[in-house]
C-alpha cells in the first residue's frame, strides 16, 4: 500500500533543507580545516537522514542524489579523495538540485531533477576519476578545473 505523501511532505521539505543548511555550513569548515572529523560525521548523518525520508516518501531523485552524495563524503572520510574547489561546486551544485526538487513536490509537483547528469558527477568524483560540473546558467569555465588539492587538513606547499 502506498503512503500518503501528502501527509509528510511539509515536514520532509522542512526537515530536508535544515539538513541541507547543515552540510552547506559545515563544508565550508571542513574546507578550512576544522573539527573535520566531527563535521564529516555529522554531514554524512544528515544527508543519511535526507536519503532516508526521501525513500520513505519515494522522492527518487532526492534520494539518489543524497546517497551520491554520501558516497562522497565517505570517501572524503577515507581520504581517498581531497576537497578542492572544484569539488566543492559540485556538491554544493548538487544540494542546489536537491533544494530544487524539494521545492517542487513542496509545491504539490514532481522532482523534475537533472539527477543522471549529478549521480554521473557524483559517483566520478567519489571515485577520484575526472569529474565535470554539470552545466549551469552557461558556466563552462567551471569545467575545465582539474587541480589535485592537498589532503583535507594540509596546506598547499
Amino acid at each position: 500500500m502506498p503512503i500518503d505523501r501528502s501527509k509528510y511532505t511539509a515536514k520532509f521539505a522542512e526537515e530536508g533543507m535544515e539538513n541541507i543548511s547543515l552540510v552547506e555550513t559545515l563544508l565550508f569548515e571542513l574546507k578550512e580545516g576544522f573539527s573535520v572529523q566531527d563535521d564529516l560525521v555529522t554531514i554524512m548523518r544528515s544527508l543519511h537522514t535526507l536519503k532516508g525520508s526521501a525513500r520513505m516518501l519515494e522522492y527518487k531523485e532526492i534520494e539518489a542524489i543524497s546517497h551520491s552524495l554520501e558516497t562522497v563524503f565517505a570517501a572524503l572520510r577515507e581520504e581517498r579523495i581531497f576537497l578542492n574547489d572544484k569539488a566543492i561546486r559540485l556538491v554544493l551544485s548538487s544540494l542546489d538540485e536537491i533544494k530544487k526538487g524539494i521545492n517542487r513536490v513542496r509545491a504539490g509537483e514532481s522532482e523534475g531533477l537533472e539527477s543522471t547528469v549529478y549521480l554521473k558527477e557524483l559517483a566520478s568524483l567519489a571515485a577520484n576519476e575526472e569529474y565535470r560540473l554539470p552545466e549551469k546558467n552557461n558556466d563552462k569555465n567551471a569545467e575545465s578545473e582539474t587541480a589535485s588539492p592537498p589532503p583535507v587538513g594540509q596546506s598547499a606547499a
